[in-house]
């Protein structure tokens, strides 16, 4: 009786065990702003994107954005990675910029132009003690701004600025705030994949 008992209450703990450990949140670092495929030098962002005074303007915006963050399968750290740690407490979380495409269209007698800004990232998951890509989930973020003019660099810099600090940074939140990390999945890899347009005119 003893003996059942005992293997009754040890299964009852194991139990316990394997479901809070199911539900237990990962630790993720987070890792910032990066580029990513895209060159810095020919970009606009990287007059957004300057860390000669300390921390950029992105630096900011996103830091202060993922602080919101209340996932309900990882836990962002601000700790610098270490080697003392185990595998599983590497994880790390980038957002990359990979691509920034900005055309004009200037229609000739309309005094009018046509200016499309396209930004393409990857927001990254990655275990930096084995390399590992857990999840890569692009994000393509577009805006149309109608002009008199073509803008300049000048304007073309506040647009840039004015999509980051709003449009980028909200849906890089729902995003990851609404993502279902999986580390033990070997083979997962990410697909989500979101296209969001914004019309402004000057």
């Amino acid at each position: 009786m003893k003996k059942k008992l005992f293997i009754n209450v040890s299964l009852i703990f194991f139990f316990i065990f394997s479901f809070s450990n199911s539900y237990a949140k990962v630790n993720v670092i987070y890792g910032g702003f990066s580029y990513g495929s895209i060159i810095p030098d020919n970009s606009y962002t990287k007059f957004l994107h300057d860390r000669s005074n300390g921390q950029s303007f992105i630096d900011k915006l996103l830091l202060n954005t993922a602080k919101k963050l209340n996932n309900n399968t990882f836990e962002v750290s601000y700790n610098l990675l270490s080697d003392n740690v185990s595998e599983d407490d590497q994880n790390v979380m980038v957002v990359a910029l990979d691509n920034e495409l900005i055309e004009h269209i200037t229609i000739p007698g309309d005094n009018l132009t046509r200016t499309d800004i396209i930004l393409n990232f990857q927001i990254i998951f990655f275990n930096s003690k084995n390399n590992f890509l857990t999840a890569s989930i692009p994000l393509e973020i577009s805006k149309v701004v109608n002009s008199s003019k073509k803008l300049t660099k000048e304007e073309i810099i506040q647009e840039l600025k004015k999509l980051y600090e709003n449009d980028v940074m909200k849906y890089f939140f729902e995003i990851v705030q609404n993502f279902n990390l999986k580390t033990k999945n070997k083979n997962r890899i990410g697909v989500t994949k979101v296209i969001l347009e914004k019309n402004a005119e000057n």
